[in-house]
């Protein structure tokens, strides 16, 4: 039995696909669609634009949204801004922050290309790495009093781990600290306070609502700092009403259920994996881990004598869709030929199953 049932997702309730590509393309919950579709059967204004009826009720659903991201996060309003893009939003505090933090960036070139392609002109102070259970291995790292662009993933996309960000923070307590939480939002808990990072970036696809628009978090005390307008001039509503009903439906799951329940769920896949599947190698990540209570669904593997294409074809052939390729990641840093499965709270064990037989028979 799924934690979500799957006859909420019109894409996939009357199909026989098994989607296991949620961290890509999250499929959408018939009630984002339905507050989506009113919004644009009955409105045609945008915010801050009119004096109309119309563009002061999209300048409400503005507000609402945005008060919906900032207690998700645990964050204010005020602290809140709405971009086309998590990865716009990095470039657009990198080039703020860093005139008032120029003692080098901190980073790891395993991490996403949004954030890797941001900083690969600017002096590294610090590498950060990955070890095998796919957290960052901060043990040879000195505390450094300075003032640098610090970039830390919360869940890294092809490992799955979750990172330790206040660890982050305690070495470089000065420096402004930006969280990707790109694979982190919807999947566990995203609280800025908590972190106590600066800044942090997500997408509104990555937790079912509609693709075009990003979020980016910066806090208060860093706003003098701010070097170009954040938010564009016409903002897309639609987007912007369905990110804030995608959060009231994972809200309605409780996130923590669905931390836990992905939990079971990536446990489940690599028990089955490694018992039935001829072949099957692990990449770093909460398979090499000595703790079976780990994993946020995304879980990357390799099967002997098949590249990743080959694996995800023959598995699309069968109706399952996976991820293969460059994975968004330097190939130069983070092995690309391996198959990434990510799972969310509408899957479940027979889904998974169904996966691992198809695996079985290569």
């Amino acid at each position: 039995m799924t934690l979500i049932d799957i006859v909420h997702y019109p894409a996939l309730a009357d199909s026989n696909v098994l989607h296991f590509d949620a961290s890509a393309a999250f499929p959408i919950h018939k009630l984002v669609l339905g507050d989506v579709v009113k919004f644009l059967s009955t409105n045609v204004g945008t915010h801050g634009k009119a004096s109309y009826d119309w563009a002061q009720d999209a300048s409400a659903e503005y507000k609402r949204t945005k008060q919906a991201v900032a207690t998700f996060i645990n964050a204010t309003e005020e602290e809140v801004f709405f971009v086309a893009s998590a990865s716009e939003g990095l470039r657009i505090i990198h080039n703020s922050m860093r005139r008032s933090f120029p003692e080098g960036v901190v980073y790891s070139p395993e991490d996403h290309s949004s954030v890797t392609s941001v900083v690969e002109k600017t002096q590294a102070l610090e590498l950060l790495s990955y070890g095998p259970t796919g957290r960052y291995d901060v043990s040879n790292i000195a505390r450094n009093e300075g003032k640098a662009l610090v970039y830390a993933t919360q869940v890294h996309p092809l490992y799955g781990s979750d990172n330790n960000i206040k660890s982050i923070r305690e070495l470089f307590p000065h420096s402004f600290l930006m969280v990707d939480a790109s694979q982190a939002i919807g999947r566990t808990s995203v609280d800025v306070a908590a972190m106590k990072c600066d800044g942090l970036t997500f997408s509104a696809q990555k937790l079912g609502g509609l693709p075009g628009v990003g979020i980016v978090y910066i806090a208060k005390k860093h706003h003098e700092c701010l070097r170009e307008s954040i938010e564009p001039h016409t903002l897309p509503m639609p987007a912007i009403v369905g990110l804030r009903s995608a959060i009231d439906v994972l809200q309605s799951y409780g996130v923590h259920k669905i931390d836990a329940y992905l939990t079971r769920l990536t446990e489940y896949f690599i028990y089955q994996a490694m018992e039935r599947v001829h072949g099957i190698s692990f990449t770093k990540g909460p398979a090499l881990s000595e703790y079976s209570c780990s994993g946020n669904g995304i879980v990357s593997f390799r099967i002997e004598g098949y590249s990743s294409q080959d694996v995800a074809m023959i598995l699309n052939n069968q109706a399952i869709n996976v991820r293969a390729g460059d994975h968004c990641v330097d190939a130069n840093a983070v092995e690309r030929d391996v198959v990434r499965v990510s799972f969310h709270a509408y899957a479940d064990t027979v889904s998974i199953d169904r996966l691992v037989s198809a695996l079985a028979e290569l």
